[in-house]
Formats: C-alpha cells, sequence, structure tokens
C-alpha cells in the first residue's frame, strides 16, 4: 500500500507489478486491489501479471476490474534441445542447454535405477522430480520427461532437455531395452515458432472465479522465453551448485508479459494524456 502511495505522490503514468497471489482474493482482501484503486482514482492506470497457475480454468489471480490483468503468450521463436539416442533416434525437446557434448554419447541412466553413481552418465527422469540434485551427483546430463506441455525453456545447470511424454516413453523403453544404452544432448537452437501466438501453457485462466461478469485476463502479451535482465548474483538455473553468473537470462512468466503492456499504456498515454486508465485499457483491449 505503501509503495502505490508513494509512486501517486511521486506522479508516476502507469504502475507496473509483476507480484501477485497465487489464487484470486476478493477485492476488499486484495491490498494489491485496493492499491490499484486508489492509483485509478488519481488518473494513473495499474497493469500487473494475471499469474502463473494454468491450464486450469478460474486461476487467474488479477481480477479487480479497474487494473489491467496480463496473460502470458508465445513469440514466434522457441528454443530446441535434440536428444540423439545410440541408436541414432532424434528427440526434439526444450530447454536452454548452451553445453557442447562436441558429439560424444555418454551412459544413459534412469534418475530410478539402483546404483551407486551417476557420475558421467545422462539421467533421465520425470520433469517434477526436481531438487538439484544432478551437479552434486556430477552427472554429465538430465532429460526429463513430461506429461504436461511444458510450453515453456528451462534453464540448466549442465546438458539437459525436456521431452513429451510421448518422447520420454520412447527413452525409457530404450533404457530398458538396450545392454548399453547411451545419448547425446545437443546445443540449443533457436526455430521459428509458426503457431504463435498462443496463450502459455503456464499463464493462469479464466473465468473470473467471482464476478463472472467480469472478463479476465484482460490481454495477452509475450512472456514465453523471454531475454531478460538478470542479477548476476543469482544462477540462471535456480539449481544450487550452479555457480554461472549472467546479466541476462530466458525466463517465462506472466510477469515478464505485464512489462509489454505497461509499456504499450505508456505509449498510448503519450498521445492522450487525458485518458482516463479505462480510456487507455480499453483502447489497448480493442485494437
Amino acid at each position: 500500500m505503501a509503495a502505490f502511495d508513494d509512486a501517486i505522490a511521486d506522479g508516476v503514468d502507469i504502475i507496473s507489478i509483476s507480484i501477485g497471489t497465487k489464487s484470486a482474493h476478493q477485492y476488499y482482501e486484495d491490498p494489491i486491489a485496493i492499491g490499484s484503486f486508489h492509483a485509478m482514482q488519481k488518473g494513473v492506470l495499474t497493469s500487473q501479471s494475471a499469474g502463473n497457475s494454468g491450464p486450469y480454468e478460474s486461476t487467474v489471480a488479477s481480477i479487480a476490474p479497474w487494473k489491467l490483468s496480463v496473460a502470458a503468450s508465445t513469440t514466434d521463436r522457441q528454443f530446441i534441445v535434440k536428444v540423439v539416442l545410440g541408436d541414432n533416434t532424434t528427440l526434439v525437446g526444450k530447454g536452454i542447454s548452451p553445453f557442447d557434448m562436441k558429439g560424444k554419447k555418454f551412459p544413459l541412466i534412469s534418475f530410478y535405477a539402483v546404483t551407486n553413481s551417476f557420475t558421467g552418465k545422462i539421467i533421465f527422469k520425470n520433469f517434477y522430480d526436481t531438487g538439484g540434485y544432478e551437479l552434486q551427483m556430477k552427472a554429465a546430463g538430465i532429460i526429463s520427461g513430461s506429461d504436461e506441455d511444458i510450453g515453456f525453456s528451462s534453464n540448466y545447470p549442465l546438458p539437459g532437455s525436456i521431452l513429451s511424454s510421448k518422447d520420454g516413453e520412447r527413452v525409457n523403453s530404450y533404457i530398458n531395452n538396450t545392454r548399453h544404452p547411451v545419448a547425446e544432448i545437443l546445443k540449443t537452437e533457436a526455430i521459428r515458432n509458426g503457431s504463435a501466438p498462443v496463450v502459455g501453457s503456464f499463464s493462469s485462466r479464466g473465468p473470473n472465479p467471482f464476478t463472472k461478469d467480469i472478463l479476465k485476463p484482460d490481454i495477452a502479451a509475450p512472456g514465453v522465453d523471454i531475454l531478460a535482465a538478470w542479477s548476476p548474483e543469482g544462477s540462471p538455473s535456480f539449481v544450487s551448485g550452479d555457480e554461472r553468473s549472467t546479466k541476462y537470462n530466458i525466463v517465462s512468466g506472466t510477469s515478464m508479459a505485464c512489462p509489454h503492456v505497461t509499456g504499450a499504456a505508456a505509449y498510448v498515454k503519450t498521445f492522450h494524456p487525458d485518458w482516463s486508465p479505462a480510456a487507455i485499457k480499453s483502447a489497448l483491449m480493442t485494437t
């Protein structure tokens, strides 16, 4: 609340807020809804991320009618990581993997196998079985199978790829039916995404869980695999032991989409400084 009051007192034109709760709250119980209402009364539009709890219905967390609630959409670029098995089967997954195995194939083993060591081996596991143990185990790489369409690229601390459920089953079958299974994980490639823009798989969906007559989210903007500024103090993968430092990262989320809309709203306001928050919001939503 104090941050909203300070921003209003400073005379800002637009407020961009890429934070929120995991689920929606009644307007009078949501501090961001209350703060943005104060801003609206002073002629300041608030743009807020819709949330990352999709693809399930009524998961949108930003529901106040005076806010511009922003969903995330894909762009015309996506990042793929190919996996080549020992039988020369090539599978296409997703990920940010700048590492080069230089044509060498490494032993491929299931994360759930009974073994004393994963050192120097590529681990195959379920995408949701995380924990950041791969670095401590000195694995050569990670292949993850997912039952859902992840829809975005994760940054790995070592060679890695996220495969579909179908391709994950192929890897599992290859491991179980091969005496000495091996694989290679190639470097990330950027390719054109001809289906864009579509709503990101993780982006929170409507309808509004409290007021069905008020449609939410309001608008979608690029929020999948966005090149974003990053603190050098934090690793790009969030994995313990990843000591890489970078000023930029590939990030996905409605928090990435929200600033795109904020910039567009500010641009509109430069041409129409007397327009109300509702007028700016309407112009963006209907053009």
